[in-house]
């Protein structure tokens, strides 16, 4: 009988173990659909995706592995792929390649709900909203008026909001903006 198929053994590479179904395929030589499959006729409880995400990140290499497949990304133009998002400009592929080399989790281009307007990050360890502009648009009275009424939802709702120019990112780098506005 195969390993996965014993309830006691999966459980225990599941819950105690905190394996990921992933894991747990690649240890036994079958696909993470199988693994599932058996985690639901075993009826063990699914973590939902931000607990699978929780032990991901505090897995050894976990960062390193992020950090390197957005390198990646990004020395071969595929950046854009790895995010189920707008096209980001290339300021903003330098600012979320800085992000995770810093260790800061985030998400690209959210529009969270009840709000209109999409953010080009967010950061949920500091329950922030970052805009990287640099675009023309920003700068006319719609474009003001736009993102006076962006900080100001964000503000109402407890979060913080940050613009950060184009300009910022190309004299004094990513990193360095990262020190000085996100992690104060």
């Amino acid at each position: 009988m195969k390993q996965y198929k014993n309830r006691r053994w999966l459980k225990k590479q599941y819950i105690k173990n905190e394996l990921s179904a992933r894991d747990i395929g690649k240890m036994v030589g079958c696909a993470t659909s199988t693994i599932t499959r058996w985690l639901r006729r075993h009826t063990i409880p699914m973590r939902s995706r931000s607990e699978a995400l929780k032990l991901a990140v505090g897995k050894p290499g976990a960062q390193a592995r992020k950090v390197k497949s957005l390198e990646t990304a990004y020395e071969r133009g595929d950046f854009d792929k790895l995010f189920r998002s707008k096209t980001l400009t290339k300021y903003e592929k330098v600012f979320a390649l800085a992000l995770a080399k810093a260790n800061i989790p985030f998400r690209c281009q959210i529009r969270p709900k009840s709000c209109r307007y999409y953010y080009d990050f967010y950061i949920p360890s500091l329950t922030m909203f970052v805009d990287v502009s640099g675009h023309w648009a920003h700068y006319t009275p719609k474009g003001m008026i736009r993102d006076a009424r962006k900080a100001k939802w964000a503000g109402d709702r407890g979060y913080t909001s940050v613009v950060i120019q184009n300009k910022e990112i190309k004299q004094y780098g990513a990193e360095e903006i990262i020190a000085k506005k996100i992690v104060q």
